[in-house]
Protein backbone atom coordinates (compact mmCIF):
# COMPACT_ATOMS: atom_id res chain seq x y z
CA UNK A 1 0.00 0.00 0.00
CA UNK A 2 1.45 3.40 -0.95
CA UNK A 3 2.40 5.59 1.97
CA UNK A 4 1.24 9.13 2.53
CA UNK A 5 4.81 10.23 1.70
CA UNK A 6 4.68 8.48 -1.68
CA UNK A 7 1.33 10.09 -2.44
CA UNK A 8 2.76 13.51 -1.57
CA UNK A 9 5.78 12.91 -3.79
CA UNK A 10 3.70 11.68 -6.75
CA UNK A 11 1.35 14.63 -6.30
CA UNK A 12 4.22 17.10 -6.37
CA UNK A 13 5.75 15.52 -9.46
CA UNK A 14 2.41 15.68 -11.27
CA UNK A 15 1.90 19.29 -10.19
CA UNK A 16 5.32 20.15 -11.62
CA UNK A 17 4.60 18.33 -14.86
CA UNK A 18 1.03 19.45 -15.44
CA UNK A 19 0.47 22.54 -13.30
CA UNK A 20 -2.26 22.95 -10.73
CA UNK A 21 -5.19 23.33 -13.14
CA UNK A 22 -4.30 20.29 -15.26
CA UNK A 23 -3.45 18.05 -12.29
CA UNK A 24 -6.21 15.55 -11.52
CA UNK A 25 -6.97 12.96 -8.88
CA UNK A 26 -7.33 10.42 -11.70
CA UNK A 27 -3.76 11.19 -12.82
CA UNK A 28 -2.55 10.62 -9.28
CA UNK A 29 -4.45 7.36 -8.94
CA UNK A 30 -2.81 6.07 -12.10
CA UNK A 31 0.68 7.34 -11.20
CA UNK A 32 0.68 6.08 -7.61
CA UNK A 33 -1.45 2.99 -8.20
CA UNK A 34 -3.95 3.91 -5.49
CA UNK A 35 -7.70 3.97 -5.07
CA UNK A 36 -9.67 7.15 -4.61
CA UNK A 37 -10.81 5.86 -1.20
CA UNK A 38 -7.22 5.49 0.05
CA UNK A 39 -6.43 8.96 -1.20
CA UNK A 40 -9.32 10.47 0.73
CA UNK A 41 -8.28 8.63 3.88
CA UNK A 42 -5.23 10.92 3.99
CA UNK A 43 -6.46 14.09 2.25
CA UNK A 44 -9.72 16.06 2.24
CA UNK A 45 -9.69 17.08 -1.42
CA UNK A 46 -7.46 18.15 -4.32
CA UNK A 47 -6.60 21.46 -2.66
CA UNK A 48 -5.57 19.75 0.59
CA UNK A 49 -3.47 17.27 -1.35
CA UNK A 50 -1.76 20.00 -3.38
CA UNK A 51 -1.21 22.11 -0.26
CA UNK A 52 0.42 19.27 1.67
CA UNK A 53 2.62 18.26 -1.26
CA UNK A 54 3.74 21.84 -1.84
CA UNK A 55 4.26 22.46 1.89
CA UNK A 56 6.69 19.55 1.90
CA UNK A 57 8.66 20.63 -1.18
CA UNK A 58 8.49 24.42 -0.80
CA UNK A 59 8.40 25.02 2.93
CA UNK A 60 9.03 22.15 5.35
CA UNK A 61 12.25 20.97 3.77
CA UNK A 62 13.68 24.50 3.93
CA UNK A 63 13.17 24.91 7.68
CA UNK A 64 16.37 26.06 9.28
CA UNK A 65 17.68 23.86 12.10
CA UNK A 66 17.36 25.54 15.52
CA UNK A 67 21.14 25.64 15.97
CA UNK A 68 21.50 27.46 12.63
CA UNK A 69 18.78 29.98 13.52
CA UNK A 70 20.36 30.70 16.90
CA UNK A 71 24.08 30.55 16.08
CA UNK A 72 24.53 30.22 12.34
CA UNK A 73 26.06 32.63 9.90
CA UNK A 74 24.34 34.14 6.90
CA UNK A 75 26.62 32.11 4.67
CA UNK A 76 25.64 28.89 6.47
CA UNK A 77 21.96 29.74 6.01
CA UNK A 78 22.50 30.36 2.30
CA UNK A 79 24.46 27.11 1.96
CA UNK A 80 21.76 25.20 3.87
CA UNK A 81 19.13 26.58 1.50
CA UNK A 82 21.23 25.69 -1.54
CA UNK A 83 21.77 22.12 -0.27
CA UNK A 84 18.04 21.65 0.29
CA UNK A 85 17.32 22.98 -3.19
CA UNK A 86 19.94 20.68 -4.72
CA UNK A 87 18.44 17.67 -2.88
CA UNK A 88 14.96 18.50 -4.19
CA UNK A 89 16.35 18.95 -7.70
CA UNK A 90 18.11 15.56 -7.54
CA UNK A 91 14.97 13.84 -6.27
CA UNK A 92 12.82 15.32 -9.03
CA UNK A 93 15.42 14.54 -11.68
CA UNK A 94 15.55 10.93 -10.49
CA UNK A 95 11.82 10.55 -11.13
CA UNK A 96 11.20 12.87 -14.08
CA UNK A 97 14.62 12.87 -15.72
CA UNK A 98 14.73 16.67 -15.52
CA UNK A 99 14.20 19.41 -12.96
CA UNK A 100 12.51 22.52 -14.31
CA UNK A 101 13.42 25.39 -11.98
CA UNK A 102 11.02 27.70 -13.78
CA UNK A 103 8.06 25.35 -13.27
CA UNK A 104 9.09 24.88 -9.65
CA UNK A 105 9.01 28.62 -9.00
CA UNK A 106 5.82 29.14 -11.01
CA UNK A 107 4.06 26.43 -9.02
CA UNK A 108 5.15 28.09 -5.78
CA UNK A 109 3.82 31.46 -6.95
CA UNK A 110 0.55 29.89 -8.07
CA UNK A 111 0.02 28.22 -4.68
CA UNK A 112 0.75 31.47 -2.82
CA UNK A 113 -1.93 33.20 -4.91
CA UNK A 114 -4.49 30.37 -4.68
CA UNK A 115 -4.10 29.26 -1.10
CA UNK A 116 -3.85 31.84 1.68
CA UNK A 117 -3.05 29.15 4.30
CA UNK A 118 -0.09 27.99 2.21
CA UNK A 119 1.14 31.58 1.82
CA UNK A 120 0.90 32.28 5.56
CA UNK A 121 2.77 29.13 6.52
CA UNK A 122 5.48 29.74 3.93
CA UNK A 123 5.90 33.31 5.12
CA UNK A 124 6.13 32.19 8.76
CA UNK A 125 8.78 29.59 7.91
CA UNK A 126 10.87 31.96 5.82
CA UNK A 127 10.67 34.68 8.49
CA UNK A 128 13.11 32.50 10.47
CA UNK A 129 15.80 33.96 8.23
CA UNK A 130 15.48 37.32 9.97
CA UNK A 131 17.09 36.28 13.31
CA UNK A 132 19.99 34.80 11.34
CA UNK A 133 20.43 38.16 9.63
CA UNK A 134 20.22 40.05 12.92
CA UNK A 135 22.90 37.81 14.44
CA UNK A 136 25.06 38.16 11.33
CA UNK A 137 24.78 41.95 11.57
CA UNK A 138 25.69 41.91 15.28
CA UNK A 139 28.77 39.77 14.56
CA UNK A 140 29.82 42.04 11.69
CA UNK A 141 29.37 39.28 9.12
CA UNK A 142 27.38 41.61 6.90
CA UNK A 143 28.01 45.27 6.26
CA UNK A 144 26.71 47.82 8.74
CA UNK A 145 23.80 49.97 7.72
CA UNK A 146 22.12 47.44 5.44
CA UNK A 147 18.36 47.10 5.80
CA UNK A 148 18.02 43.49 6.96
CA UNK A 149 14.56 43.05 5.45
CA UNK A 150 15.99 44.17 2.12
CA UNK A 151 18.83 41.65 2.45
CA UNK A 152 16.40 38.83 3.30
CA UNK A 153 14.06 39.75 0.46
CA UNK A 154 16.89 39.99 -2.06
CA UNK A 155 18.18 36.56 -1.06
CA UNK A 156 14.73 35.00 -1.59
CA UNK A 157 14.26 36.96 -4.82
CA UNK A 158 17.50 35.52 -6.16
CA UNK A 159 16.62 32.00 -5.05
CA UNK A 160 13.15 32.23 -6.58
CA UNK A 161 14.41 34.01 -9.66
CA UNK A 162 12.35 33.80 -12.79
CA UNK A 163 14.02 36.63 -14.71
CA UNK A 164 15.79 34.17 -16.99
CA UNK A 165 12.54 32.44 -17.99
CA UNK A 166 12.26 34.12 -21.37
CA UNK A 167 15.89 33.62 -22.35
CA UNK A 168 17.51 30.75 -24.15
CA UNK A 169 19.59 29.74 -21.13
CA UNK A 170 19.57 25.98 -20.47
CA UNK A 171 18.00 24.60 -17.29
CA UNK A 172 21.38 23.51 -15.89
CA UNK A 173 22.91 26.92 -16.64
CA UNK A 174 19.82 28.58 -15.13
CA UNK A 175 20.32 26.73 -11.85
CA UNK A 176 24.07 27.45 -11.85
CA UNK A 177 23.33 31.12 -12.45
CA UNK A 178 20.91 31.30 -9.52
CA UNK A 179 23.45 29.73 -7.16
CA UNK A 180 26.24 31.91 -8.56
CA UNK A 181 24.07 34.99 -7.96
CA UNK A 182 23.51 33.92 -4.33
CA UNK A 183 27.29 33.72 -3.81
CA UNK A 184 27.80 37.08 -5.56
CA UNK A 185 25.09 38.64 -3.39
CA UNK A 186 26.77 37.35 -0.24
CA UNK A 187 30.06 38.85 -1.42
CA UNK A 188 28.30 42.22 -1.81
CA UNK A 189 26.78 42.24 1.68
CA UNK A 190 29.71 40.69 3.50
CA UNK A 191 31.20 42.87 6.23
Amino acid sequence: MPSQELIIKKTFLLLLEKGYDRFSISDLQKSAGISRGLLYRYFEDKQDLARQACMHYFVDRFKMPKELVENGSMLQAMEHTARVMEAIMAEVREDLGVFNYRKYNMLYAELVLRDAAFGRRASKTFSKMYPILENAAKRGEIRKGLDLMFVRNMFWDILCRSTYCDSSISEDDFVKKVFSDIKDFYALIKG
